[in-house]
């Protein structure tokens, strides 16, 4: 499935409906499963919601995950460790969030 048309146009949105309402502080994306699709990573006050990627612009069902009870917004995705491997940081007030390889941890335990 095409999204971007090449010509400075896209396709229709595909819309996905999330278990639950609530309001995300903010959507990011990266590679958080490791195998060469974009995921997108969801965040409210206290949680991580994972949307595996399929490499076709849908996306599998969605994961959470525990966060640290911070009131944060605004996400961005980086490696600021240089492990190879996708962290998170989000403004919280006056201060800064991390969250180092934020699903791998999840799935090294």
């Amino acid at each position: 499935m095409k999204l971007g048309l090449g010509n400075g146009s896209f396709a229709p949105p595909l819309n996905k409906r999330t278990a639950e309402s609530c309001a995300y502080n903010g959507v990011v994306s990266g590679d958080f499963t490791e195998d060469g699709n974009l995921d997108l990573l969801a965040y409210d006050l206290d949680t991580f919601y994972l949307f595996p990627g399929r490499g076709t612009g849908k996306f599998g069902p969605e994961e959470s995950q525990s966060a640290l009870t911070v009131y944060a917004c605004v996400p961005v995705v980086g490696d600021l460790n240089n492990d190879g491997l996708p962290d998170v940081v989000a403004f919280s007030g006056a201060s800064f969030a991390v969250w180092l390889d934020v699903v791998g941890a999840k799935r090294s335990h």
